[in-house]
């Protein structure tokens, strides 16, 4: 498509512009009202979050794969999306053969990786980790992702950390890898089934708002404002 010829990967952006365009990624048009209508992406990655230079709008791409309300996506083995940022419940031989349904939690997990990610990519020391992660193995995804929560749980056993230039990439990313973990506590472990789009946003949208600093950008939650 031509128009793809003019996005830009979000992750090209300087840190704080990078947020602004992650945040309308998964908002609006873009993903949550999207999936309210029934249709859902199911594929967040680095290589599907853009930026168009002429709307200066954060912009989901790629909805090759999704399904809609007339149209079913793919199953069973066909269920991969991309490994590195998919959600932990969905790194499963049981998701992959069609048994588990993927949610809109799922999908939002997927945001949070993808902010992960680009949080890291400019500390070098964080490099053979990053190529560890970047896998399509799903129990070495699924592990390296666990280190990474086990990190943010008990800080001296090992840290992560996104380079000074990363701005507040990296204060975002652990504030929302804690509501993670939460979300897992507080299902003790176990995947959190039918609990509704907008109840999951609302958290979500509440936890970014807690660990929002960019100084000269506001932030308020999007459905004060629907």
């Amino acid at each position: 498509m031509l128009l793809g010829e003019l996005l830009l990967p979000i992750e090209s952006l300087e840190p704080d512009l990078f947020i602004t365009a992650w945040v309308e990624c998964y908002r609006c048009k873009c993903h949550y009202l999207l999936w309210e209508q029934g249709i859902k992406h199911g594929d967040i990655s680095t290589a599907n979050l853009m930026w168009d230079p002429e709307s200066q709008r954060g912009i989901l791409n790629d909805f090759d794969l999704a399904t809609t309300p007339n149209r079913a996506g793919p199953s069973g083995t066909e269920r991969t999306g991309t490994v590195p940022f998919m959600a932990l419940a969905l790194l499963s031989e049981e998701y992959l053969e069609g048994q588990n349904v993927r949610e809109y939690h799922h999908d939002l997990e997927s945001f949070i990786w993808v902010l992960v990610w680009v949080a890291l990519l400019d500390n070098q020391g964080q490099q053979l980790f990053l190529q560890t992660w970047n896998t399509s193995n799903v129990e070495l995804s699924k592990s390296t992702k666990m280190a990474l929560l086990y990190a943010v749980k008990f800080p001296k056993y090992k840290t992560y950390k996104g380079d000074k230039k990363g701005g507040n990439r990296w204060t975002l990313a652990v504030s929302l890898l804690r509501y993670l973990i939460s979300l897992q506590d507080k299902t003790m472990g176990e995947d959190c089934v039918n609990i509704l789009p907008k109840v999951i946003f609302m958290e979500f949208e509440k936890e970014v708002e807690l660990a929002w600093e960019l100084e000269n950008i506001s932030f308020a939650p999007m459905l004060n404002r629907l």
